[in-house]
C-alpha cells in the first residue's frame, strides 16, 4: 500500500467520496431488485435463482460501504464540534426526514399494500421499527451518529495499533465466533462489548482513511473482493441444498468474515481509483457525479416505492426481475428504478419546505 502525496490526495478527496456514494447508492437499489427472487430457490428456476444469487451477492457491499464512509469522513474529521453543533448539524438532519419517510411508508402499507396494523402496531413500528424493510440502515446511521463524539474521542487518541486491535475484536466478535459456533459448536462464554455491530464497519472506514492502492495492489484488491464473492454465491448455494432448497442467508450476512473481506477490499479499490485523470476531459462527468451523489440519502429513501409500483402492473405494465429475462430484468429494473428516484429526488429538493426530507 501507498501514500499518495499531501496535494494529490486533497484534490482527489472531494471526488472520490462522491463517486463511493454512487456506486453504494447503485448497489442498494440493486441489492432489493435481486433480493425479491434469491430466497425462492424451490419456486423458480435454477436459472432464474442463479442470476438473481450473483446479482444479490454483487451487489451486498452497499451498506457497509456507506458505513465506512461515513466513518471515514466524520470520524476524521478536524472540526472542534461541540456535542450540540454536531447533532444539529447531523443527527436532526437525518432524524426529520427519516420520521416523516417512515409515515409516508406508512401510509404506503395502509394503502398500497392494503396492510391492517393497529394502533399498537403503529407505535411499536415508529420506535423498535423498522417501519419498511429498508428504513432499518436509517436507524443503524442514526445510532452511530448518537456514539460518534465518543468514538471520536477515542480515534484522535488511539494510535494505528489500537486500532488495529479494536478491529482485530471486532472480527473475532461478530464473524470468527459467530462461525465457530455455527459449523463447528465452538462457544466461548465470554461477552464481548463495544467492538460489536456496524460500530466495526466506522470505524474501519476511519482506519483506512489514509491508505492508497497502486494500480497492481488495485487488482490484488480486486481479485479479492471478487473471490470473497464466489466464495459467497457457492457457499450461499451449498447452505440451500443442505437445507432442502431453503434460502439461508448465513453468509449474506453483512458480519460474515467473507463480506468483510469482500467490502474491506472493494473499498480500498473504489477509494484508490484515479477519478480525477478520468475526467479531467469531461467536466459534465464530475458535475454528474457530484450531483447524483448530494441526491444519494433522497435515493434510498423513495427507491423502494418506485420499485414496488414498477412491479405491481398497476401502471399498466411490470417491471421486476422475473418479468422476462432475469439476466436484462434484473440490471433494466435497477436501472429504471434509480433514474425515477433520482428524478423525484431532484424535484422534491426544488420544492420549499420539502427539500428537507432529501438531505
Amino acid at each position: 500500500m501507498s501514500e499518495q502525496p499531501k496535494a494529490e490526495k486533497n484534490t482527489q478527496r472531494f471526488l472520490f467520496v462522491n463517486a463511493m456514494r454512487v456506486y453504494a447508492m447503485t448497489v442498494v437499489v440493486l441489492i432489493h431488485v435481486a433480493s425479491l427472487p434469491a430466497p425462492h430457490f424451490n419456486t423458480i428456476t435454477p436459472y432464474e435463482w442463479w442470476v438473481a444469487n450473483v446479482f444479490h451477492v454483487f451487489s451486498k457491499g452497499g451498506p457497509p460501504l456507506f458505513t465506512m464512509i461515513s466513518g471515514m469522513l466524520l470520524l476524521g474529521s478536524g472540526k472542534n464540534e461541540t456535542i450540540g453543533q454536531f447533532f444539529s448539524k447531523r443527527f436532526a438532519r437525518v432524524l426529520g426526514p427519516f420520521v416523516i419517510w417512515a409515515t409516508l411508508y406508512l401510509l404506503w402499507r395502509l394503502y398500497f399494500n392494503g396492510e391492517t396494523l393497529n394502533a399498537t402496531q403503529i407505535w411499536n413500528a415508529y420506535l423498535v421499527g423498522p417501519m419498511y424493510y429498508h428504513l432499518w440502515f436509517i436507524q443503524m446511521i442514526l445510532g452511530l451518529y448518537i456514539a460518534t463524539p465518543i468514538l471520536r474521542l477515542y480515534v484522535r487518541q488511539a494510535t494505528q495499533r489500537d486500532l488495529s486491535y479494536f478491529l482485530t475484536v471486532w472480527v473475532i466478535t461478530v464473524a470468527i465466533l459467530p462461525l465457530l459456533d455455527r459449523f463447528f459448536d465452538f462457544k466461548i462464554g465470554i461477552e464481548i462489548f463495544v467492538t460489536t455491530g456496524y460500530v466495526g464497519y466506522y470505524i474501519f472506514g476511519y482506519y483506512l482513511r489514509d491508505v492508497w492502492l497502486t494500480n497492481r495492489q488495485m487488482l490484488i484488491a480486486l481479485g479479492v473482493a471478487v473471490g470473497a464473492m464466489l466464495f459467497t454465491e457457492w457457499a450461499t448455494y451449498l447452505l440451500m441444498l443442505d437445507a432442502g432448497g431453503v434460502f439461508d442467508p448465513y453468509f449474506l450476512n453483512y458480519y460474515s468474515i467473507n463480506m468483510i473481506i469482500n467490502v474491506g477490499a472493494l473499498f480500498l479499490v473504489l477509494k484508490s481509483l484515479p477519478y480525477e485523470a478520468w475526467l479531467a476531459r469531461l467536466p459534465r462527468g464530475r458535475d454528474a457525479i457530484i450531483l447524483l451523489s448530494s441526491c444519494s440519502f433522497g435515493i434510498y429513501f423513495v427507491h423502494v416505492m418506485i420499485m414496488e409500483l414498477l412491479g405491481s402492473k398497476r401502471l399498466g405494465f411490470e417491471l421486476a426481475p422475473l418479468a422476462f429475462n432475469p439476466l436484462l430484468a434484473i440490471p433494466l429494473t435497477t436501472l429504471v428504478t434509480f433514474v425515477l428516484s433520482f428524478g423525484v429526488t431532484v424535484i422534491l429538493k426544488r420544492i420549499p419546505f420539502v427539500r428537507f426530507i432529501v438531505p
